[in-house]
């Protein structure tokens, strides 16, 4: 064992410690960023993802270049899906013939001539966004270039193929909006005030509070 990369998962551990973040024996790479108060469940393989303050992941994701915010709820089999083909003009759908990246010991092309991948932000960093508040159900798939916005809902069995709203209901395959949990003033607020930067104690002191967004922003315009 290089002791160079056992001392480098050493002081990953202490720091994960100190910022109160479990894995449940799940595969997280040194590039995956949290926030703190994190749950990762059991099977998950996450890569190269930052993960906002006490959003949890349950079992058996698959999560790679993905920017998660803060207080989430991410259920099990959920994955971000990769990687584009082409359907229309070219002959071929096989990556020899669009990608300069080859396949195996095979490589047609110098150049690319097809975006193979998509991603959410001009410096290629992530595939896909994933706002705050965002409850996603079982067995959801995203493709990348896909942003889903604060307070979303994405039903159980969706494939989340384009960009949705903040605070609306996606469901089906491909997901469709199904409607919204507030009105357009409501949400309108709520993306102002921005809930999930308030510190965890004052979080615990309304918590009450948030069993109506009524209740929440008298709280929110208190402070």
């Amino acid at each position: 064992m290089n002791p160079l990369s056992y001392i480098n998962r050493k002081i990953r551990y202490i720091k994960l410690k100190k910022k109160n973040v479990f894995i449940d024996k799940s595969y997280v790479d040194n590039n995956t960023v949290f926030g703190g108060n994190n749950i990762i469940s059991r099977k998950c393989v996450i890569r190269n993802c930052s993960i906002g303050v006490g959003t949890y992941i349950q079992d058996n994701c698959f999560l790679n270049k993905t920017k998660i915010g803060k207080w989430c709820s991410i259920a099990s089999n959920v994955r971000i899906v990769s990687g584009n083909h082409p359907t229309k003009t070219f002959v071929s759908t096989h990556p020899l013939f669009y990608s300069s990246n080859g396949k195996g010991k095979l490589k047609f092309l110098s150049h690319n001539l097809y975006d193979e991948y998509s991603y959410v932000d001009s410096e290629q960093k992530y595939y896909c966004e994933i706002g705050n508040d965002v409850w996603i159900g079982d067995n959801v798939l995203i493709l990348n270039g896909v942003k889903i916005g604060d307070g979303a809902i994405i039903a159980a069995g969706a494939v989340v193929t384009k960009n949705v709203e903040p605070y609306s209901i996606y469901g089906g395959v491909p997901a469709k909006y199904l409607g919204s949990r507030f009105n357009s003033d409501e949400i309108k607020k709520l993306l102002n005030v921005k809930w999930w930067n308030k510190s965890i104690d004052w979080l615990n002191e309304n918590a009450s509070s948030f069993a109506s967004i009524t209740s929440l922003l008298e709280a929110l315009n208190d402070n």
